[in-house]
């Protein structure tokens, strides 16, 4: 049966142009299919690159209006505008450079702009025209989900998705959602001028991160003027004459915002318009099941990224790619490690993990220990004026099992311990590499030094090891 490609790939995001570059590189024939306008999926377009070149426009007009304590005084206007021209800028740049159709051409990679559709378990059908491959990689990702508000559908709010299209800063802006994003775009809008109102359904935000670092995040959110209304859920919107009417309940007290636009980040829901049946490939309603592989009920048929039952970041979808290609080529079977996923939010302060945490280490009831690290014991956060925490978690042979970080470089920092726990390191290992002096990373190896120095002496090893020292004084 003869084969156009040896790969399909659906869907050109992080994970669907990892995989189609580099298995180009290795003498793939590569059909790469996406339905938007440009390549670069989510991330591109609605997630990482915008919010971030967002946050950091955010991060530098807060900055220049509050460093009075450094002597610093200056009356800044935003042209917010401009704000949006340095978003677009980011992206275009990452586009010209990247993710664009040429440079997957001159790899040889055939791109094919439009809606994919499967016909039969090789066939994939793009309008009239059809392409058959030996392995099909399936890397749609997800879109924004949308809660059963009243309502909601009659007005226009906001998604990550539209929120840079939105060509003015919203004065009174409602956020909606439970996840890193709402935090990220709300607290800065808030830091642009927004007055800005979070709604939280839990008792806190972040319920599953520890509360000593979650309150850091609080504090800073009160501190720019944002409102953050616990326990809470929104239960119907409607447009009235001076913007939208959001009305909610909060611990089953009903309550009314009037509000100029309003933000809805619940969460995403996988991309699963593929006709799946016609390749007699099982899914659910939210996922593709896969194995270790990302190999689907059908063996050459991969799913990676957001339509997994998986951690949904871009990081996480380049390397289930990785994997999918040294199975498809070389046959090697491995595990991508995705349960030690790191992740960040890239807030003020931010906030990265990698590892256990608290939470489950208690519901398994693993023994472990806390060490912390507080910014107030970093010379360089003294110098920055940052405030923040380190918090890691060892088991009883002093293995790093996890850590949570809140402060500046938060995600940075946190690259140190996913190194650690990916190679199974002791606490006491992380005191033999030299930090340069005055670092975020240098507490980390005086931490590891002074406990080791601590427990050195621990067993009979320890007692055995002062008995020697007694006779070399």
């Amino acid at each position: 049966m003869h084969m156009d490609f040896d790969i399909i790939v659906i869907g050109a995001g992080s994970g669907g142009t990892v995989l189609a570059e580099y298995g180009a590189k290795l003498g793939a024939k590569i059909c790469l299919i996406d339905e938007r306008e440009r390549l670069g999926g989510d991330c591109l377009n609605y997630g990482c690159v915008p919010s971030k070149s967002y946050i950091h426009a955010a991060k530098a007009a807060y900055s220049a209006k509050n460093s009075s304590d450094v002597g610093v005084n200056n009356q800044t206007t935003i042209d917010y505008s401009q704000v949006l021209q340095s978003v677009y800028d980011a992206q275009d740049y990452i586009e010209e450079h990247h993710d664009n159709p040429k440079y997957f051409e001159d790899l040889s990679v055939h791109v094919v702009k439009g809606r994919a559709s499967f016909t039969d378990k090789h066939t994939v059908s793009v309008g009239e025209q059809h392409y058959r491959a030996k392995k099909i990689v399936i890397a749609t990702g997800s879109r924004p989900f949308i809660p059963p508000i009243e309502g909601i559908d009659d007005v226009e709010y906001l998604t990550n998705e539209s929120f840079f299209e939105h060509k003015t800063l919203p004065q009174r802006l409602a956020v909606i959602g439970a996840g890193p994003v709402r935090l990220e775009l709300g607290q800065a809008a808030a830091m642009l001028g927004s007055e800005v109102t979070f709604f939280e359904s839990g008792e806190r935000i972040l319920a599953r991160v520890d509360e000593s670092i979650a309150t850091h995040l609080q504090t800073s959110l009160d501190d720019l003027g944002a409102t953050t209304v616990c326990n809470s859920k929104v239960t119907a919107v409607k447009k009235n004459a001076s913007g939208y009417e959001l009305n909610y309940t909060q611990n089953d007290t009903a309550g009314s915002l009037e509000v100029d636009d309003i933000l809805v980040a619940t969460g995403r829901e996988a991309n699963l318009d593929l006709n799946l049946d016609a390749a007699k490939v099982t899914y659910t309603e939210r996922t593709i099941p896969t194995n270790k592989n990302f190999q689907t009920n059908q063996p050459h048929i991969y799913a990676i990224g957001d339509i997994l039952d998986a951690p949904s970041f871009t990081h996480t979808a380049a390397r289930a790619a990785t994997v999918v290609l040294q199975h498809i080529l070389f046959g090697i079977s491995g595990n991508a490690g995705l349960s030690q996923t790191p992740w960040c939010i890239f807030t003020t302060p931010e906030i990265a993990h990698v590892g256990k945490t608290r939470q489950s280490l208690e519901e398994a009831t693993t023994a472990f220990e806390t060490l912390t690290i507080d910014y107030n014991e970093i010379d360089k956060a003294i110098t920055d004026k940052e405030q923040g925490q380190i918090n890691v978690r060892i088991d009883t042979k002093q293995r790093i099992l996890g850590a949570t970080i809140v402060g500046h470089n938060a995600g940075e920092l946190c690259g140190l311990y996913s190194l650690a726990i990916a190679n199974e390191l002791k606490l006491s290992d992380m005191s033999k590499p030299i930090q340069a002096y005055p670092t975020y990373a240098l507490p980390t190896q005086q931490l590891a030094a002074e406990y080791s120095t601590k427990h050195a002496y621990d067993g009979i090893t320890g007692k055995l090891a002062m008995l020697l020292r007694k006779f070399r004084l």
